[in-house]
C-alpha cells in the first residue's frame, strides 16, 4: 500500500472511530471492554475497524489499539502531546499487551476498593487526578483519624466524575447534592452521591 493510500485509509478508519467506534465494522458486535482493536482494509479494499472477532478478515492491518469503556485519565499524562510512534505489525503486541495489563490493574484496584467499602459494582472507576475536593477530604480525615465517614456538601467540580443521568435529576427546592465519603483502609475513599436538604446541612455526621 502506497503512502497516499495509507493516509486515506487511516483517515477513514478514524472517521469510523468517531461515528461507530464501539462496534466491529464487519459483524457489528460491540467491542468488549479492554479488548484489542484493529484498523485496516478488507480484501475488497473497504476500510474497517474490527475486534479480535474479525481481525482475520482484514487483508492488511494499519493501526491497532485497545477499546475501553471507562475513563483512565491518568493514562493521558503518560505521553502528553507527544506523537504516537509507528510500530511494525510484528511488534504491536509488545505495545498493546502492556496497555491491557495497565487497564486490568486499574480495574482490579477499583474493584478491591469497592469490595472493601462493602459495595458491589462491576464497573468501579478510580480517579487519580488531583482536585480541591479530594484534598479537602484527605485533610479532613487526617484531622479526624477516628472517623470512617464524612457527609459534606457537593463540590461543583465533582460533577465531571458523576454519571450524566444522576446530574439530570434536579434537587427539589431547598435541597442540594451532598456526598457521603467512606474512607477505606486509610488508602482511599469511596464517594456516595445523593440529595439532601440545604438547611440544616449535616456535615461530618457519621463515624
Amino acid at each position: 500500500m502506497n503512502r497516499s493510500t495509507r493516509r486515506r485509509v487511516t483517515s477513514q478508519i478514524r472517521e469510523i472511530m468517531k461515528k461507530n467506534g464501539d462496534n466491529c465494522s464487519i459483524c457489528d458486535k460491540a467491542f468488549p471492554h479492554n479488548s484489542k482493536t484493529f484498523g485496516g482494509v478488507t480484501a475488497n479494499g473497504t476500510s474497517a475497524l474490527v475486534g479480535e472477532c474479525c481481525a482475520g478478515k482484514l487483508s492488511e492491518t494499519l493501526i491497532s489499539g485497545v477499546f475501553v469503556n471507562r475513563n483512565y485519565e491518568e493514562l493521558l499524562k503518560i505521553k502528553g502531546n507527544s506523537p504516537n510512534p509507528e510500530v511494525s505489525p510484528e511488534k504491536l503486541s509488545d505495545v498493546i499487551t502492556p496497555l491491557q495489563d495497565y487497564f486490568s490493574g486499574v480495574d482490579k484496584l477499583g474493584a478491591d476498593i469497592m469490595k472493601s467499602a462493602g459495595v458491589q459494582s462491576k464497573n468501579a472507576s478510580v480517579n487519580f487526578s488531583d482536585s480541591s475536593w479530594k484534598r479537602d477530604d484527605a485533610d479532613w480525615f487526617k484531622d479526624n483519624p477516628e472517623r470512617s465517614h464524612r457527609l459534606r456538601p457537593f463540590f461543583k467540580e465533582e460533577a465531571a466524575d458523576l454519571p450524566v443521568a444522576f446530574l439530570k435529576n434536579k434537587p427539589p427546592p431547598n435541597h442540594e447534592f451532598q456526598v457521603l465519603i467512606r474512607q477505606v483502609n486509610f488508602k482511599g475513599s469511596e464517594p456516595f452521591n445523593f440529595t439532601g436538604p440545604t438547611s440544616p446541612c449535616l456535615p461530618n455526621l457519621f463515624t
